[in-house]
C-alpha cells in the first residue's frame, strides 16, 4: 500500500525521562470515499445517467502512532576553578598577583636571633631575682616576631544596605596592657558602628597612650582590647560595618607601640579586603 502524506497536529505535554519511549496515539481521521462508475458520455446526462450509474461509499479510519524516545546530550563542561578565578587587581592598579602579601611564618622563641647559650645562660641568670627582668622583657620582642595580626575573614563580598562583622585576632602570646591598635578602612563605602570585645579609645586618653595622635577620624578608629577579654591567650575583637555604597575598600589593623619613642610607627599589621555591590 503506497503511504499518504498528509497533516496531524496534537498538542500535548509530557514528562519523559532520558533513553525512555512514550507511545503517543489516539491521532484519528476518518475519510469518505465515494465511487461512481457509469458508461461514458451517457453517465453525464441528467436523470438518465444517474439510472445507468452505479455508486459505492466508503469510510476509512486511519490512526497515526507516535513513538518518542528522547535523548540528552551533555553539555559543555566548565573549565576548572583555577582557570576560571585569577588576580585582576583593582581599577587603579591592574596586577595578576595577589594584592596583599602572603601570611609570614612564626618564628618559635628558640629561633634564629637567640643562641642556645644566650637563651640557657639568661635563664640562669633569672633565678638571682633581678637578673631575670632583662630576661622575661626579651620574651616579648620573640613573641612578637612575624605576623601577629589577623583579620578574617580575609576577602568578603556584602551587598549595600547590610551590616558586616570583621574578627580582628590579637595572636601575641602575650598581649601588653598598654597596646593600641588602629583600623583603617575607606569611610566612603563602609560605615563603623560597633566594636565588640575592644574599647574606642577618647581623646582624653590618647594623649597618654598615642602620643597625641588622633583617635577617631574618617577611616580611622583607635582602639584597645577591653579589660574583660584580656587574659594569656589569643585575643579577638569584632568589629562591624556598615555597607554604604558600591565599592571596594581596603581594611587594615595596625598594633602601635606606645612604649617606644616612636609611637605612631606600626610594628605588625592585619590586612583585608571588603567587595560592597
Amino acid at each position: 500500500t503506497q503511504f499518504k502524506f498528509g497533516n496531524r497536529s496534537a498538542e500535548t505535554m509530557l514528562n519523559v525521562r532520558d533513553g525512555e519511549t512514550i507511545v503517543l496515539g489516539g491521532l484519528l481521521q476518518e475519510d469518505d470515499r465515494k465511487t461512481r462508475t457509469t458508461i461514458p458520455w451517457i453517465g453525464d446526462l441528467p436523470f438518465i445517467g444517474d439510472l445507468l450509474s452505479s455508486f459505492r461509499t466508503q469510510r476509512v479510519t486511519t490512526e497515526v502512532i507516535l513513538t518518542i524516545t528522547p535523548h540528552i546530550i551533555q553539555s559543555i563542561s566548565p573549565p576548572g576553578l583555577g582557570t576560571q578565578v585569577f588576580w585582576s587587581g583593582t581599577d587603579s592598579s591592574y596586577a595578576t598577583n595577589p594584592i596583599f602579601t602572603p601570611k609570614g611564618k612564626k618564628i618559635s622563641m628558640m629561633g634564629a636571633g637567640v643562641s642556645g647559650s644566650d637563651y640557657f645562660s639568661s635563664r640562669g641568670t633569672a633565678k638571682g631575682g633581678r637578673a631575670g627582668k632583662p630576661a622575661a622583657a626579651s620574651l616579648t620582642p620573640l613573641a612578637s616576631v612575624g605576623s601577629v595580626l589577623s583579620i578574617r575573614p580575609g576577602e568578603s563580598v556584602v551587598k549595600v544596605g547590610k551590616e558586616l562583622s570583621l574578627a580582628i585576632s590579637d595572636e601575641r602570646i602575650r598581649s601588653r596592657a598598654e597596646g593600641v591598635f588602629q583600623l583603617y578602612y575607606d569611610p566612603q563605602v563602609l560605615e563603623f558602628r560597633t566594636l565588640l570585645n575592644g574599647e574606642v579609645i577618647q581623646s582624653a586618653s590618647v594623649d597618654e597612650q598615642a602620643s597625641g595622635s588622633s583617635v577617631t577620624q574618617a577611616g580611622m578608629v583607635t582602639f584597645k582590647i577591653a579589660a574583660s577579654a584580656k587574659g594569656t591567650g589569643r585575643q579577638a575583637v569584632t568589629a562591624t560595618f556598615y555597607a554604604k555604597t558600591p565599592g571596594v575598600s581596603p581594611v587594615r589593623v595596625a598594633l602601635v607601640d606606645s612604649a617606644s619613642e616612636s609611637s605612631t610607627r606600626p610594628l605588625q599589621e592585619g590586612k583585608g579586603i571588603v567587595r560592597v555591590r
